[in-house]
């Protein structure tokens, strides 16, 4: 009973103590192993322990992984029944079960009974029960018997302006007094503030104001929508500001109101574009017609006195004439659907240029135009894109801009800021958390302050941040590798204290879970991840990364995280992936092979360089035996010393050859002649004879016969021709041994690519 009264009456003064507190709760069902909590402690890396009756659980902020005894684990520990536990002085964890104190050793993820002397220590130091435990955010955890509640402070660094709660912000202003200017939708007033944000008073101005603007000699203008533009006369320096003079001068919707040079108003009105109140100070100012367009919103009018215009339809751009406006002369810049170069989008909602000359443009849905006031007002301008598919931009729905400087511009989002570089493509983030939780920003342009701080507003009022609070940086939370799971099957222990991986050769896919320690507001973080130098990842809220089919080698992952607010911190953790390679993958086997492949292509080109220099010799040797048959056969020629070139043939060869040559010469006019009458000649079988013709010369028996034929018709025709004889193809063809005169003329026409009759030769 004791024990419930401290819970409630610690309930009752956390309450009246602490108004903007968020309780949270966790059991079995948010991931815990067991509703009966005993203790709870936190280790060096900032990771909560909760000693259940059910086991160890620790906490990333996100999830309950628990740890249990298992088969053959090696622990002496005898349950999981863990009743107390406490912090170790080498920052292990003593749980005490069953009258025992075991030491878990968070290196190795397993128990051992202590000695018992420190046993007895342990014991005196550790309570009978916990009531209470403060992490180190201040987040406030408490036992509530079936689960732990988590108390944590809500904490926004933005700060509530007096007198605009629950008001949507139209404009906000600084006159040259320093006094801050507010104006409201739900309202006909203006609040005015002094440089510490206290309010002066509240000035009715008749209709609802959405633009301010001061000129020289202290005037004040206000454009309304409705009510239009209406002229205050001088205000006083003074704090209070007890009365005033207003002058309507048009009655148009004004969203922006901006001064040339000369003096010299430009209006932009909802329902008649641009106009110009060349008179702003006379007594009764008079305004021009429209210069074109319509439902204009933003002015901007640059050091060269060129004036663009925009609105929910593009863009008006043109050059004031000084000496007579009404000679000023507009040209509208529309999108082209077919020019990726072109306006991206023409709902624009807001304009500014740094000193460079470079203009920025916020649309209303497609992120951030840049260009050169040179390049816009060429023929064909030309813009530069950043939206959130291909820079660091988190929205593209941008309603203001404010250039800080040349580099960074505040770009104001739905419910979302930005710090964005366009020329280093860097983004500093500030989400919902950062102003309140249900933020969604007005359209009127924050205003930074001498000292930093910046005032901007909102839907639900106005809000101020101090400069340390805007560019500082607060707790940082740590970012841990939480899980890891190698092709598949997850690792033996969550929360591994190692930053190397190591796979074996058959371990080619990981995945690695990771989590930034925010114990109190985690639900907006961002994560994004690196692999060796390839460029960050998109952010994002997915806390893990896979990576499949790594080729062996070492690889270095980087991990980066954003604080609460969603802004980058330095918290990079680095990862070193190490996949070992199989035999086949190492240097020596590489080198063995790429020896093998330059061996195989050696012995294959010997091997085609024996085989061209066997066919040469082949070639060479049937030349010469051809030859031979051809001299023996010239009726003119004695063949008596005629010997046969011998080359590199072999004797038993020469004589198988003379032999085979022999059978020729006496039969190459028998039509009878056949292959099995010249192998009886050279004593060897049919078989025998055409191998060992194809081993010395390169063609079979019947092959050498058709050829020594040939040649011998050839020589025919020759000699006849020499002789101007004149000789039938039928003869020769008798001559040779064939029957057939045509298929003689085939046969001919085969070896020497012409018909008999049509052969010629040169000797």
């Amino acid at each position: 009973m004791k024990r419930y009264i401290t819970v409630i009456l610690f309930f009752i003064l956390t309450s009246c103590s602490i108004i903007a507190r968020e309780a949270v709760y966790y059991d079995d069902h948010s991931g815990m192993s067991s509703n009966k909590v005993a203790a709870v402690v936190q280790d060096r890396r900032g990771l909560l322990w909760f000693a259940t009756w059910n086991g160890l659980n620790v906490y990333d902020g996100y999830n309950f992984y628990r740890i249990k005894l298992k088969p053959g684990d090696g622990s002496t520990i005898k349950n999981d029944h863990i009743s107390n536990m406490m912090l170790s002085p080498d920052s292990n964890l003593w749980c005490y079960t069953e009258d025992e104190v075991y030491e878990f050793d968070i290196n190795t993820h397993s128990f051992r009974k202590l000695p018992l002397a420190t046993q007895k220590l342990a014991k005196k130091k550790m309570g009978k029960y916990w009531h209470k435990f403060v992490d180190r955010q201040d987040n406030i955890w408490m036992s509530y018997g079936k689960g732990v509640y988590k108390v944590s402070m809500e904490h926004h660094p933005a700060i509530p302006i007096k007198e605009t709660s629950g008001l949507h912000t139209r404009s906000l202003f600084i006159d040259r007094n320093d006094r801050l200017w507010i104006c409201t939708r739900e309202d006909e007033n203006v609040r005015i503030y002094d440089k510490k944000l206290q309010l002066l008073n509240i000035i009715h101005i008749g209709c609802k104001v959405y633009s301010i603007f001061q000129g020289k000699k202290d005037f004040v203008f206000v454009g309304c929508k409705p009510g239009g533009l209406k002229r205050i006369l001088p205000i006083p320096s003074g704090e209070k500001i007890v009365s005033f003079k207003e002058l309507q001068i048009c009655n148009n919707d004004v969203y922006d109101i901006q001064r040339d040079k000369a003096g010299r108003l430009w209006i932009a009105t909802f329902d008649e574009g641009i106009k110009c109140c060349p008179n702003p100070y006379a007594e009764h100012p008079t305004i021009s017609p429209s210069f074109g367009g319509s439902r204009m919103r933003k002015i901007l009018i640059t050091p060269r006195g060129n004036i663009i215009v925009a609105g929910s339809k593009g863009l008006l751009i043109g050059t004031i004439d000084n000496k007579d406006y009404t000679k000023t002369k507009f040209r509208r810049i529309s999108r082209d659907g077919n020019d990726p170069r072109s306006l991206v989008n023409e709902a624009i909602m807001d304009i500014v240029q740094d000193s460079q000359g470079m203009i920025y443009f916020a649309t209303e849905s497609t992120g951030i135009d840049m260009i050169s006031e040179d390049r816009l007002f060429s023929k064909k301008p030309e813009f530069t894109h950043f939206y959130d598919d291909n820079s660091s931009l988190t929205s593209d729905f941008c309603r203001s801009l404010t250039l800080l400087n040349d580099t960074t511009l505040m770009v104001v989002c739905d419910n979302n800021m930005m710090l964005f570089n366009p020329k280093k493509d860097v983004t500093t983030n500030y989400n919902h958390i950062f102003w309140n939780d249900t933020c969604h920003f007005a359209e009127g342009k924050p205003i930074v302050m001498d000292n930093g701080d910046v005032i901007f507003g909102t839907e639900t009022g106005a809000y101020y941040v101090k400069s340390q609070s805007m560019y500082g940086r607060g707790y940082i939370p740590p970012l841990l590798v939480t899980y890891i799971s190698i092709n598949g099957k997850d690792s033996e222990h969550p929360m591994p204290l190692s930053d190397t991986i190591r796979l074996a050769p058959y371990e080619r896919n990981v995945s690695i879970k990771f989590a930034a320690l925010d114990l109190g507001e985690n639900r907006h973080i961002m994560y994004r991840t690196q692999l060796d130098q390839s460029p960050w990842t998109k952010p994002s809220r997915d806390r893990e990364v896979s990576l499949f089919d790594l080729e062996p080698g070492t690889y270095e992952l980087r991990i980066q995280s954003t604080d609460r607010y969603g802004r980058w911190v330095n918290n990079i953790c680095n990862v070193t992936i190490i996949v070992e390679p199989h035999w086949y993958e190492t240097w020596w086997a590489m080198l063995v092979g790429i020896l093998l492949i330059i061996a195989f292509f050696v012995i294959v080109g010997q091997t085609l360089w024996y085989i061209r220099k066997l066919k040469r010799q082949r070639h060479e040797a049937l030349e010469n035996y051809l030859a031979l048959l051809d001299q023996k056969n010239r009726p003119q020629q004695s063949t008596e010393n005629v010997v046969a070139p011998s080359g590199n043939i072999k004797p038993e060869d020469q004589w198988f050859l003379d032999k085979i040559r022999h059978y020729i010469e006496e039969n190459i006019s028998n039509n009878a002649a056949n292959i099995d009458e010249m192998a009886a000649e050279a004593a060897t079988s049919r078989s025998t004879l055409n191998r060992r013709l194809n081993s010395i010369i390169g063609i079979t028996a019947a092959q050498l016969l058709i050829d020594a034929r040939m040649q011998y018709a050839a020589r025919l025709l020759t000699n006849e021709r020499r002789e101007n004889k004149s000789i039938s193809v039928a003869d020769i063809a008798f001559k040779c041994g064939y029957t057939d005169p045509k298929y003689f003329s085939r046969c001919f026409k085969q070896k020497y690519g012409v018909a008999p009759s049509d052969y010629t030769t040169k000797e």
